[in-house]
This record gives C-alpha cells, structure tokens and sequence, in this order.
C-alpha cells in the first residue's frame, strides 16, 4: 500500500521527495521518508534558513520514531519540510534522513540547524551539512546543567546559576560573555568548567559561529514553545495509527494547514505578517509616569495658553476657578 501512496503522491505533487526502504530478505518495511515539492518551495520562498531536526515516539504497537525537520515561516508559525519513519532515533537513520532532505532543498543557502542533540544528530549534521551550522536547544543545556553542574545545590543557588547561565547564553559580545562565566565561577567552578566543556560554539550567542536568529537557542523560539515539540503535539493524534494510516493523516494535515493559511494570507491587510507587524511589547517603568516630557536640544519652550481664560501657564483641562482674578481686582482695573 505504500508504494501505491508513493505513487498516488509523485502523480498529483510532482518533484516530491519519497524514499522507501524495505528489508532485502525479509521484505518488511523499514524507514519511509516523505518531503512533498511545495513543502520544500514553500521553504525555499517563504522561510529563514534555520531548520528545527527532531524525533517523537510513535505510541503504536510498531514502536517506531517519526523524525521531522520544521521551520517558521514569515508569520512566525509551524511549517513542516520534510517528516520520516523510522525503527529507532540512530545515527544511521538521522544520516538517511538529512542525506534525503539534502536533496529535496532546492538551493543551498547557508543554514543553522536546531537540534536537542539526539542521539546520532551531533555526528549525522555535519557530515552531511559540512559547511553549515549547528545550534543546540538551550531548553535541553538547561536541564542537562540543572541535572549535572548544579544537583548538588540548594533551590535559591540553583535559580541563580540558571539565571547566570541565560547570561552566558545570551550575552551580546565578548566582554559581557567574559563577565557572565566570570559570575559562574564566583557561584562554583564546577559549573563554569562544565559550560566550557559542553560546546559552547553551539549554543551561545557569542560564540556561535552561524547567523544569530532572534532567540533560536532559547526553546528554539522566544515567542513560541520548542517548535520541534510543537511538532510533535501537532502529529499526536497521528501517532498510535498503523503506517499507511499515519503517513496519510500527517499529509492530510500538512495540505489543510497550508490551505488554511493561503486563504488567511489573501485577507491579511498589512504590509508585513500579521504577528510581525504586531507592535513590540513593552514594559512599563516603576513609578509614576512623567508629567512633563524631556524636551529634545534646540526645542523652543511651548506656551500653554487656556482658551477659557486667555491666560498662559495652563490649559482649559487644568483651569480652576482659582486662577480666575478676583472680582475687587477686576473693580480696579475697570477703574
């Protein structure tokens, strides 16, 4: 039956990427690897080139993986190139799989790749990705450092140095790298030694060799959870069915998402995507707000004058009756 898919797929979405094997002597099926045309032009046009890798358990009798690569497209959202299934999470079959994607991208523009480093991904990209690079999930460094580097302190030590190591993750140069390792060190030197040795190029800002994409070590994505995880979450209903069943509600899934998102697109308004054109979140400061703002060098002083009075110093919105002259003074002056 999936060959007759393979075949139904390659007649209505020419130029996809199909890849299944079968064991030669027993002819049971082994790994199907599945990357549709449009998925791998939509990516192309409509993504940055940072690709999220990562594997979920199927939760049928079979106990196989799904191994998926994601990005986010131009409205910060979920976009699904390339899915595969596979027996076990291995090098070998993370080596098949990015050997396949590899030849389903159309171009080769320099990509970063996101992973958990699962086991065999460290290895599998770059072998076959030489020339780009490999971010690690900052989410999977924090659990491994709280587990590692910190077990052995109290809670409100541990906050800390979590904190400390946000520092050293997001630090925007050398220096304020240097200041947070520095900070580590002062709360333990065992933490900062197992900073240094966990491939720092991987998952720091500054050392990081590739383009630095807003925040794509921090759960791969700031304003989203871990797109890989999101995946994941998405695929679950898909997860317990048998094979064929599987690949076709995962397919059936891809078409109506990006259905659903061409008709939302042709009513968009804005110049830019709706969630990027959304205006920056800001934090307001503690205390109470200026009355009076700072004038810019150069800026000739304004004078308020109150149209109910005509007198300067106010405005009609501040006028009381207080400022009005009082009626002897008035007798005076008509004097």
């Amino acid at each position: 039956m999936l060959r007759w898919y393979t075949e139904r797929v390659m007649e209505t979405n020419p130029g996809s990427i199909i890849d299944l094997v079968v064991d030669e002597e027993t002819h049971r099926f082994k790994s199907y690897f599945l990357c549709f045309a449009a998925c791998a032009y939509g990516y192309e046009v409509g993504c940055r080139p940072l690709i999220f890798l990562d594997g979920s358990h199927i939760t049928d009798k079979m106990q196989g993986v799904i191994l998926a690569a994601s990005a986010l497209n131009g409205n910060d959202e979920l976009f699904t190139i390339a899915f595969a299934i596979a027996d076990s999470e291995t090098y070998e079959n993370w080596k098949w799989f990015l050997n396949n994607l590899k030849k389903a991208l159309l171009t080769e523009r320099p990509t970063v790749f996101i992973s958990d480093r699962a086991k065999g991904l460290k290895e599998a990209v770059p072998e076959i990705f030489p020339l780009d690079h490999h971010g690690y999930c900052l989410r999977h460094i924090k659990t491994n450092f709280m587990t590692e580097a910190a077990a052995r302190y109290r809670k409100a030590l541990k906050d800390s140095m979590v904190k400390t190591l946000n520092k050293v993750a997001f630090a925007l140069n050398e220096s304020e790298y240097v200041a947070a390792l520095t900070e580590m060190e002062r709360k333990s030197p065992e933490a900062k030694d197992w900073i240094l040795r966990n491939d720092v190029e991987h998952w720091t800002n500054t050392q990081f060799p590739g383009e630095r994409y807003m925040c794509h070590f921090d759960s791969m994505a700031k304003c989203t959870p871990n797109l890989a995880e999101t995946f994941n979450a998405w695929i679950k209903p898909a997860r317990g069915l048998p094979i064929l069943q599987m690949v076709e509600t995962i397919c059936r899934q891809i078409m109506e998402m990006g259905g659903r998102r061409r008709i939302e697109a042709a009513n968009w308004e804005t110049t830019l995507c709706p969630n990027i054109e959304k205006p920056p979140i800001t934090k307001r400061l503690p205390g109470r707000p200026r009355k009076k703002r700072i004038p810019s060098r150069g800026e000739a002083e304004h004078i308020y004058i109150c149209s109910r009075c005509k007198q300067e110093g106010h405005n009609r919105r501040t006028f009381t009756s207080s400022l009005l002259p009082s009626f002897r003074t008035m007798r005076v002056v008509n004097i």
